[in-house]
């Protein structure tokens, strides 16, 4: 094994691709050896994930990803590297892919593109609710994420309103990816990324109130539970209170509520357990639709 992997090269895609799978999937000694050889030349490696062609499923790419950040050891320069060779697109493809799992990307990553995939799982909520049938007619993804300042918002109507305010699995996911990203040393930047209306803090907060079983009491809702997403629980009270007061959020019920933590919880073991390579027949169709875009 070490002499095939000695002949395996970053330079030649197929290879390449040999070497993302032992890296996944081989015994902790290749592991290690395929390891060292990427982190010579961790560039290359990630110029290859900005192509969907290596006979790796989404889940399987995400899980290269970081395994390649993980051997950059300077923060700023995996930051660097990330930027140059993924595109903006192709790094929230590769978020997404991994969800709220932990992930050495989601740290890296700018806020912008998080918040973006977060909001890409829940488009893909709204998909799935729409095919079951499910009306959605007041579902709407907010057409403003960002940090743009607000003062023009004015003239603004309720058709804007966050998505994030119709459904009890918006909320919990947003709490649920708040947890891994809290250690950020730019999470209190996160917090004040804009969806809609509102800001991450003020979902953060209604999120955490939604967890409580949206209570009429505010002072029943713990106030560790607004810290484990980095919420100051007297400033997230407050906050929560001032939102309650309009007309526009909605109480979910008890049952409601614990459906969605049921799907939420399915839906994280199945990427838990989403295989990482395609199979023969599937990598072959992928291989023949990418030459088919380039020509050959």
């Amino acid at each position: 094994m070490k002499q095939d992997l000695a002949r395996m090269t970053l330079d030649d895609p197929s290879s390449a691709a040999d070497l993302f799978r032992e890296m996944l999937n081989g015994t902790p000694e290749t592991r290690a050896i395929v390891r060292t050889a990427i982190a010579e030349r961790p560039e290359h490696a990630l110029a290859l994930l900005q192509t969907d062609n290596l006979g790796l499923t989404a889940k399987g790419n995400a899980d290269v990803l970081d395994e390649v950040l993980g051997t950059i050891e300077d923060a700023s320069h995996a930051r660097k590297l990330m930027h140059e060779n993924l595109s903006s697109e192709r790094l929230r493809e590769l978020l997404l892919a991994r969800g709220d799992l932990p992930a050495v990307a989601s740290d890296l990553a700018p806020l912008e593109d998080v918040l973006a995939a977060i909001l890409d799982e829940v488009h893909e909520d709204l998909q799935k609710r729409a095919e079951s049938g499910e009306d959605r007619s007041n579902m709407r993804l907010p057409e403003h994420v960002g940090l743009e300042d607000d003062d023009n918002d004015e003239e603004d109507d309720d058709d804007d309103d966050p998505v994030f305010l119709q459904s009890p699995l918006p909320l919990l996911r947003l709490f649920d990816w708040a947890l891994k990203l809290r250690d950020r040393v730019d999470y209190s930047e996160f917090l004040e990324l804009k969806v809609g209306h509102h800001t991450v803090c003020d979902l953060l907060a209604l999120a955490v109130w939604e967890q409580n079983g949206c209570p009429d009491q505010l002072e029943s809702v713990p106030g560790d539970e607004f810290e484990r997403v980095g919420l100051d629980h007297d400033h997230g009270r407050v906050l929560l209170g001032g939102l309650l007061e309009g007309d526009e959020i909605v109480r979910f019920g008890a049952q409601e509520i614990e459906e969605a933590r049921i799907e939420l919880s399915r839906q994280h073991a199945a990427v838990e357990k989403a295989p990482q390579l395609l199979s023969p027949q599937a990598a072959k169709s992928k291989a023949a639709e990418a030459g088919h875009k380039l020509g050959i």
